[in-house]
C-alpha cells in the first residue's frame, strides 16, 4: 500500500475512532458533525494564557519584515506585557530595525502592482520584485516613501537573527528529544508513557493544544492493532498523532520522523 493510501486510511480510521470514542471534551459539540475536531482544536489554540516561549516567538516573526500594526491584540496576553512595549524593547536592544524602503516595497506591493509603478515613471518593467523596488526608489524616493512611509515595517538585525537561531535550536531539541522518547515507549508497548510524553510537549507549546489521553489511548491501540502497513508504518501513523507537524522554525517536521524508523 502506498504511503499516501496509508496515511488516507489512517485518517479516516481516527475519524472513526473520535466518533466512537464519546470523549467528555467534544460531548458538548453538535452530536456526529465532522467539524467538532476541528472547533475543539481551535477553542483550544486560542486560548492566550500567557507564555515564555513568546517573546522569542515574536522576535522570530520578524525575520522576513512585519508591520507592526499587524500583531494582533493577542499577544498581550502571551507576552503578559503589550506587545508593543516589546517591540520597542527589540529595537532598544538592536534586535529588529526599520525595513529599507526597497525592502518595504518589496513586502506591500506585487510584481504587477510594481511593474505599473515603474512604467508610470519611464523605468524598465522587467526583473524580479526587488529589481523594481531599487529602481522606483532610486527614481523617485519621495513618492514610495509617501506610499509605504507610513508602515512601520520592522525586521531583524544580526543580533535578532542570531537570537532567532538560538530559539529555534532550543524547539528543535525539545522535538527531537519527545520524538525519540515517544518512540522508545511505543516500541516498549507502554501507550501510557507515550502519551504523556505527548502532552507534555503539547502543553509547552506557545500554542497548547491536544485531545483527553481517553481519545489518545483509542487512537493509538487502534493504529498499532491495524492491520494495514508495517510495524514501521503503524509506529509512524502512531508519531505524527502525538506530535505536531511543525515547530518553530522548521515545517513539516514530521517528513523527518521517517528516518527513526530505519
Amino acid at each position: 500500500m502506498s504511503s499516501v493510501l496509508w496515511l488516507t486510511a489512517t485518517i479516516v480510521f481516527l475519524w472513526w475512532v473520535f466518533a466512537k470514542s464519546g470523549h467528555r471534551e467534544v460531548s458538548s459539540q453538535r452530536p456526529g458533525s465532522l467539524l467538532s475536531p476541528i472547533k475543539l482544536t481551535m477553542e483550544m489554540v486560542i486560548r492566550h494564557s500567557y507564555s515564555p516561549k513568546a517573546e522569542d516567538n515574536l522576535l522570530s516573526r520578524f525575520e522576513k519584515g512585519w508591520d507592526v500594526s499587524d500583531i494582533a491584540e493577542y499577544w498581550d496576553d502571551k507576552l503578559g506585557e503589550s506587545r508593543l512595549a516589546m517591540v520597542e524593547r527589540f529595537q532598544r536592544d538592536g534586535l529588529i530595525e526599520p525595513m529599507p524602503l526597497p525592502e518595504k516595497l518589496r513586502i506591500v506591493f506585487n510584481l504587477a502592482e510594481l511593474k505599473p509603478m515603474c512604467k508610470e515613471r519611464g523605468l524598465k518593467v522587467s526583473g524580479k520584485k526587488m529589481e523594481l523596488a531599487k529602481r522606483l526608489t532610486e527614481a523617485d524616493s519621495s513618492g514610495m516613501l509617501g506610499v509605504v512611509g507610513g508602515k512601520k515595517i520592522m525586521w531583524l538585525t544580526p543580533a535578532g537573527k542570531s537570537r532567532m537561531m538560538e530559539y529555534y535550536a532550543r524547539e528543535a531539541d525539545e522535538y527531537e528529544t519527545a520524538q525519540d522518547k515517544i518512540l522508545g515507549h511505543l516500541r516498549d508497548g507502554n501507550l501510557t508513557d507515550a502519551i504523556a510524553v505527548s502532552r507534555q510537549y503539547k502543553s509547552n507549546m506557545l500554542w497548547p493544544s491536544g485531545c483527553s489521553e481517553e481519545f489518545d489511548m483509542n487512537v493509538l491501540s487502534g493504529i498499532l492493532a491495524s492491520p494495514l502497513g508495517g510495524r514501521d508504518e503503524r509506529f509512524l501513523a502512531a508519531l505524527m498523532h502525538l506530535l505536531p507537524e511543525s515547530y518553530p522554525g522548521k515545517w513539516h517536521a514530521q517528513s523527518d520522523i521517517k528516518s527513526l524508523l530505519r
